[in-house]
């Protein structure tokens, strides 16, 4: 069983594995969440979790569910 610390880590890895692969920086999915800059980079980190509303944005803005958002092993492979 995963603990917080490490479900925040994986999805934090997701998220930048996603980003990076459509070339987006983090201040353009800052402006798409509507956070700042180092929101991102404590999500991507695992420093914070993704709030429901943030997780929904994410998956309609990278065309994934959000299954594939939070639990899939993206950070070795894109789902595009």
């Amino acid at each position: 069983m995963m603990h917080t610390t490490q479900v925040a880590e994986k999805i934090g890895r997701n998220v930048r594995t996603l980003r990076t692969y459509r070339g987006e920086s983090q201040r353009d999915l800052a402006d798409v969440l509507e956070v700042t800059r180092p929101v991102i980079t404590h999500i991507e980190s695992g420093l914070r979790c993704l709030r429901v509303t943030e997780l929904l944005i994410l998956a309609r803005h990278f065309h994934v569910s959000v299954e594939k958002a939070l639990l899939k092993g993206l950070a070795t492979k894109p789902p595009f």
